[in-house]
C-alpha cells in the first residue's frame, strides 16, 4: 500500500506543482535581480554624492592657538606678571610704582604750574603705556639689561591671550616699540632726568635686625630671609604701589612704618613708647609724626588688600 505524497510545502521531499515552482523559481529570481540592481545603483548614487560633497566642501581652519595660562586687564597687574615672568628683583619694580606717582601727580597740577612748559598740559599716555614706561626706566637705573623686545612680547600675550604672538619684526611691534621709547623720553622730562629715587628698601634690613636684636655674630644669612624679613619686603611692595605711601611720604619714615607694622603682624610687641621706640630703630633722623601717619595709613592700605583677597 502506498502512501499518498506529501503536501507539505515544508517537506523537501514533497513534489511541486507547475505554478508553485513556477512561482518559488521565478519570483526569487526576479525579487533578486531587483535586490541585486537596487543596492548597485544606490551605492553608485551614494558614492557620487560623497565625492561630489567632498569636493565642494570648505577646509576647516586651523584650531585657534591655545591661549595663555595667565592674563591681566589691570596695569598694575601686568607689571607683576611681568616681574615674576622675568624674575625681576623688588627694587626696580617698587622704583616704577614710584616713578608712576611722581608722573600722575605732575599732571594733576594746572598746567600754569608746570615748571617746563614744552610738556603737555595733559597726560598723553594710556595706563598700559604708562606703566610699561615706568618699569622699563627703573630697569635702566638698575642696571637690568633688558630690551624693548624683552617687555613687549610676554605684554603683548598677557594682554591678548586669544590672538598670535606678537611678531617680530612687524608694523605693529615698530608701533609699539616707538610708543614706549617716546614714553620714556616723556617720563625723564616730567622727573627732569632725576632717576635716582631713596627706596625704603635701603633702611630696612638695619632697622629690622636692631628692632629683633640681631647680633652681628648671628651666622652669615641675611634677616631679609627669615619669617619677619620676608613679610617685610611684601609690605614695603604693597606700600610702594600705595599713592599716599609710595608718593607722599620720606622713604625712611615708609621703612620705619613697615618694620613697626611687620613685628606687630608677626607677633611681637613693642616694649617702651612708641616714639623712643621708632629713635632706637630708625634713628633720630626719623620724622615722628610722619611715621607715625604713615604706620596708620599702612595698616588701613593693608587691611583694604586683605579684605579684597576675600572677595
Amino acid at each position: 500500500m502506498s502512501s499518498a505524497p506529501s503536501s507539505n510545502p515544508l517537506d523537501p521531499a514533497a513534489p511541486q506543482s507547475r505554478s508553485s515552482h513556477h512561482h518559488h523559481h521565478h519570483n526569487p529570481h526576479r525579487h533578486d535581480r531587483h535586490r541585486s540592481k537596487r543596492p548597485h545603483e544606490h551605492s553608485h548614487h551614494n558614492d557620487d554624492r560623497h565625492h561630489t560633497h567632498t569636493l565642494n566642501r570648505t577646509p576647516t581652519p586651523p584650531p585657534p592657538p591655545p591661549p595663555t595660562l595667565t592674563a591681566t586687564t589691570t596695569p598694575s597687574s601686568l607689571l607683576t606678571l611681568l616681574s615674576t615672568t622675568l624674575l625681576l628683583p623688588d627694587e626696580p619694580v617698587c622704583l616704577a610704582h614710584l616713578y608712576l606717582h611722581r608722573y600722575r601727580r605732575f599732571f594733576t597740577k594746572k598746567p600754569s604750574s608746570s615748571p617746563n612748559g614744552s610738556l603737555p598740559p595733559e597726560d598723553p599716555l594710556d595706563d598700559f603705556t604708562l606703566h610699561l614706561t615706568t618699569l622699563s626706566l627703573a630697569l635702566k637705573h638698575h642696571s637690568i639689561p633688558l630690551t624693548p623686545r624683552s617687555l613687549l612680547l610676554p605684554s603683548y600675550t598677557f594682554l591678548h591671550p586669544s590672538s598670535p604672538p606678537l611678531h617680530i619684526p612687524s608694523p605693529l611691534y615698530t608701533s609699539l616699540r616707538r610708543s614706549l621709547i617716546a614714553g620714556e623720553l616723556l617720563l625723564l622730562r616730567v622727573l627732569g632726568f632725576h632717576t635716582r629715587i631713596t627706596l625704603p628698601h635701603e633702611f630696612i634690613p638695619r632697622m629690622l635686625e636692631i628692632a629683633v636684636g640681631v647680633g652681628e655674630d648671628e651666622g652669615e644669612g641675611s634677616v631679609m630671609e627669615t619669617v619677619m624679613g620676608v613679610e617685610a619686603r611684601r609690605v614695603v611692595g604693597v606700600a610702594c604701589r600705595d599713592y599716599r605711601l609710595g608718593g607722599l611720604f620720606p622713604a625712611r619714615e615708609v621703612a620705619a612704618a613697615v618694620v613697626r607694622v611687620v613685628v606687630e603682624r608677626c607677633g611681637g610687641v613693642v616694649v617702651g613708647g612708641e616714639r623712643e621706640w621708632v629713635r632706637r630703630v630708625a634713628g633720630e633722623r626719623v620724622g615722628v609724626e610722619d611715621y607715625e601717619e604713615a604706620v596708620e595709613e599702612l595698616r588701613v592700605v593693608l587691611k583694604g588688600k586683605e579684605q579684597e583677597a576675600l572677595l
